[in-house]
């Protein structure tokens, strides 16, 4: 990548709107990637769904996920080299909108815990 491309890769980011208060954790185990769930039962045919967001929440989240059409695992790696090639600013403002709330992400760990388990 050239200075150009650098230096304005650098400014979009750095003049961006977004309020990046953001803790890298919480994104971290947002984005990962968990290991497949196994089944204790071999005949098990249909899965558990387990609700943990309000339906309407989860499905706004689902929206914007989809609008992005971006992988999770994508998404976390351009947030973590800053690219814009795959997040624009606009992007990154609707991520921020669905990023869950303390309750909602301490609840999602919770659950994301117990299935490792």
């Amino acid at each position: 990548m050239g200075d150009e491309a650098q230096q304005c890769s650098r400014n979009s980011w750095e003049s961006s709107r977004v309020n990046w208060d953001v803790q890298e954790s919480v994104l971290e185990d947002l984005f990962a990637i968990l290991p497949p769930v196994k089944s204790s039962s071999k005949n098990a045919v249909t899965a558990a769904v387990v609700s943990i967001l309000p339906p309407k929440r989860a499905q706004n989240i689902g929206i914007v996920m989809k609008c992005l059409k971006i992988a999770p695992e994508d998404i976390r790696l351009a947030l973590y080299t800053m690219s814009t090639r795959q997040l624009s600013d606009e992007s990154l403002e609707k991520l921020l909108g669905v990023l869950p709330k303390e309750d909602e992400g301490s609840k999602v760990l919770e659950e994301r815990e117990r299935l490792i388990e």
